[in-house]
């Protein structure tokens, strides 16, 4: 695909809508701001500049395009990135009928390992669907749960069929290794290969950006497991995702919430009667991957658990598992079925609205906490209370120091009948240690070091944001005019710039930081850039504002001259005379011009 069709895909899409849908993102100035998705911080130095189409983080130095993000942020190849927002747009992908037999040869069978993978799954879901169609009993099971034509449809349910091999009827090279490595098939240790999946209604699971990573089958009888899921692949990481991230994510911005279930089918019954924010682990306890990952989408997360001692025991290790990502900005509440119910019961008895209700008396974090300390220990005992505070000591260890903490230390405190000092104490924390007043936050991070800051004047920083922000106006700058840069050090990081700009043909201010040997004075300045350290420069005014600045850095350039020819004692001076007054008439013409 041509840099045309590349230049037009990012010109016409909305950074902040595309990047919004991963990361929480809040008005900044002239720009967005939010945590970034490449890197744990606690506070936001991600940035989106809105003007150039770019972002960049200021704690790891992540940046670029929206094509860059995407592939960084999605593990997409450049390909897919492009089709990702071709589809998007409704922009007409360019067709390669330009390209020569041998070209399409190379590029067809440039396909990663992964792009293979991903092929195989969507194969065997077109395969799953077409058997769910077939199949009487599987068909009959889900009617059963009250699911609609269109839930089943949206949620790409299927049927894997009772062969043992029955995907070779989809794949007629069923031995081929990939269809092992995707988890679609096992090998015994005779190198003989059956389905893995066999009577089993079968769920597709998605990535955040809707490609098939796996599958989830569950048998319709007794039979042991009674879920079961693929295996750990390249593609799919159980601990990292979550069912119905990517169907729900849009419910999840709108609702700003989500809803941690524990199974798919409680899942989907809840989308179906409106509930279009909950999510599920896969099988495997809630981690800090799954929080951090929930809290690109939204601040609040609850978790729904039924009411009998085993989700009690998952909450509880939810909750510490959270403990490690908590802090003011993020809400965990917990939530408790009745013992008889799980989520696709109860709203399929009580419905949608009384569902609703109940989600509104779901437990904050401290309260959860504080009601499982009560159980747990006899706290109208001094053993009890001491007993208590040992149990909780590591549990406070990992939660970071904030507002949050605090108030957590105190409501402990209190309900151990002691003041937070008290408290303190006998966690082993020294009070006045924890009562110092901290350095506020930067709510704006710069990585412009005062001495690169002061090296950069008024006019080279303007010469830089204007180049650096337009690099097609580089065209314009004369090989005379490089020459001049060269000569005075103070303009060092412009002649830099331009040099690099014509060296990789950049086109956008965010390919800058792709470049491995931009220096790390220059990489300042430009990250000072993105922090909205520079005045705004309109796109009418660049012309002239170039011909200004050159004008400038001549003058700069004409007086060093004439004061270095003016000391000159060894040259003769007639000729010294006659040079004086050539640069004299030079700097004159343009001082008045």
């Amino acid at each position: 695909m041509s840099d045309t069709f590349t230049n037009e895909l990012i010109e016409k899409t909305d950074i902040v809508s595309v990047i919004g849908e991963y990361v929480q993102l809040k008005k900044d100035g002239s720009g967005y701001s939010g945590l970034c998705p490449f890197h744990n911080e606690k506070s936001p130095s991600f940035k989106i500049n809105t003007t150039g189409q770019y972002f960049h983080c200021f704690g790891c130095h992540a940046g670029g395009n929206v094509i860059s993000f995407l592939m960084k942020h999605n593990h997409m190849t450049f390909r897919e990135a492009q089709e990702f927002l071709a589809k998007r747009l409704g922009i007409p992908i360019p067709s390669y009928s330009k390209l020569t037999p041998q070209q399409i040869q190379e590029r067809n069978s440039a396909k990663t390992k992964q792009e293979l993978m991903y092929e195989c799954l969507r194969q065997a879901q077109s395969f799953y669907i077409d058997m769910f169609a077939k199949s009487h009993e599987a068909k009959s099971y889900i009617e059963k749960r009250g699911l609609s034509d269109e839930t089943i449809k949206k949620f790409g349910i299927g049927w894997s069929g009772s062969e043992y091999r029955n995907l070779a009827h989809k794949f007629p090279n069923y031995d081929d290794k990939i269809l092992v490595d995707v988890g679609l098939v096992i090998q015994k240790e005779d190198s003989s290969k059956y389905d893995r999946f066999r009577n089993r209604v079968m769920f597709p699971i998605l990535n955040d950006r809707g490609q098939i990573i796996g599958f989830g089958g569950r048998t319709l009888g007794d039979e042991k497991p009674k879920y079961l899921n693929s295996p750990e692949t390249e593609v799919f990481h159980k601990s990292d995702e979550l069912y119905g991230l990517f169907e729900n994510k849009k419910g999840i911005n709108t609702s700003k919430k989500a809803l941690v279930v524990e199974g798919y089918m409680d899942v989907i019954s809840l989308n179906q009667h409106g509930i279009e924010f909950a999510v599920a682990t896969l099988g495997t306890a809630t981690s800090q991957s799954h929080l951090r990952k929930l809290y690109r989408y939204t601040s609040k997360i609850i978790f729904c658990f039924d009411g009998d001692e085993a989700g009690k025991n998952a909450a509880w290790k939810a909750l510490n598992e959270s403990l490690l990502v908590l802090d003011e900005r993020h809400e965990l509440r917990f939530l408790f079925l009745p013992s008889d119910h799980d989520p696709d019961s109860y709203i399929r008895e009580f419905g949608r609205a009384k569902f609703t209700k109940f989600i509104e008396s779901s437990l904050s974090l401290t309260k959860f906490w504080l009601n499982e300390l009560k159980s747990r220990f006899r706290l109208d005992e001094a053993e009890g209370r001491a007993s208590c505070i040992n149990f909780v000591r590591p549990m406070l260890r990992n939660v970071r120091k904030s507002a949050m903490k605090t108030q957590i230390e105190r409501e402990i405190a209190s309900l151990l009948q002691l003041t937070h000092e008290e408290f303190l104490k006998d966690l082993g924390i020294d009070f006045q240690g924890a009562k110092k007043t901290f350095p506020a936050q930067i709510s704006k991070r710069s990585f412009s070091q005062p001495k690169v800051r002061k090296q950069v004047e008024s006019l080279e920083r303007k010469f830089i944001k204007l180049v650096a922000m337009k690099p097609s106006i580089t065209n314009k700058i004369s090989s005379n005019v490089l020459v001049f840069l060269n000569l005075l050090p103070k303009y060092r990081l412009v002649y830099e710039l331009i040099t690099l700009i014509r060296k990789h043909n950049i086109e956008v201010f965010s390919q800058l930081f792709n470049i491995n040997e931009i220096s790390s004075d220059l990489k300042i300045v430009l990250e000072s850039i993105i922090s909205n350290e520079f005045d705004e420069i309109e796109d009418e005014n660049s012309e002239s504002l170039l011909q200004s600045i050159l004008i400038k850095v001549e003058l700069e350039l004409l007086d060093s001259q004439i004061q270095k020819l003016a000391s000159n004692k060894d040259m003769d001076d007639s000729k010294k005379t006659l040079l004086l007054q050539g640069l004299s008439q030079r700097f004159n013409f343009l001082k008045n011009h």
